[in-house]
């Protein structure tokens, strides 16, 4: 569906087919904003549903999959920058000891990361069983491994994209089934523009019951 077809489709819901009191450049906005909340849920449901079923993948956030190209890693260098358009991790696999085999990494938080750190507990990472972690810096984002490097390895990265912008004339990044709950969430800022507070939370409670049964 074009951003032109979803944008008559909340139109419609607002009840002004031509633009009026609602600016064409307001409710792309709209359904921007809406995008980001329907990719935070879906990344919210995954995660949830990966603690009975590791291998659960939420089908909505395949089209944002980067899948990463070995990339070369630096004996001793612990942290790698992550790409401009990185949003969140999806998984790593890295072969810190050049040996052509990689291993799937293990998420941390980077306080439990610094913790373990700090109490020299970390040694739970191995060559085998390697851990890594995602930071914040001015700029973007970072990523860093453990055990370090012993010789030139390699990684490969794979990532979430954050989508294109929604403006007139962009595809939507996220598949056909995530469009109604899209509009809904949109409706609900809409009204809320609109100080219809009690209209834009039921608005917004339809978006989250769509989010739950994708």
């Amino acid at each position: 569906m074009t951003t032109a077809q979803i944008l008559t489709r909340l139109r419609a819901r607002l009840n002004e087919i031509l633009a009026g009191f609602y600016a064409d450049s307001i409710l792309y906005g709209y359904l921007d904003s809406a995008q980001l909340e329907v990719i935070t849920l879906c990344k919210s449901k995954q995660d949830f549903m990966r603690k009975v079923d590791p291998s659960y993948e939420s089908q909505i956030l395949q089209s944002l999959i980067i899948p990463d190209t070995a990339t070369a890693l630096s004996a001793g260098i612990q942290e790698y920058a992550l790409p401009s358009d990185f949003l969140f991790t999806h998984s790593l696999l890295t072969d810190v000891d050049n040996t052509a085999v990689k291993h799937r990494a293990t998420l941390v938080s980077y306080d439990k990361f610094l913790w373990q750190e700090n109490y020299a507990s970390f040694s739970l990472a191995t060559s085998n069983s390697p851990r890594y972690y995602i930071r914040s810096v001015v700029g973007g984002a970072k990523f860093g491994i453990k055990p370090l490097p012993s010789a030139s390895g390699t990684y490969q990265h794979n990532y979430y994209k954050v989508p294109t912008t929604i403006t007139s004339g962009v595809e939507f990044a996220l598949r056909p089934e995530s469009h109604n709950a899209i509009i809904e969430f949109a409706f609900s800022y809409a009204l809320e523009q609109s100080s219809r507070f009690q209209e834009a939370n039921n608005a917004r409670q339809k978006a989250i019951t769509l989010i739950k049964d994708l």
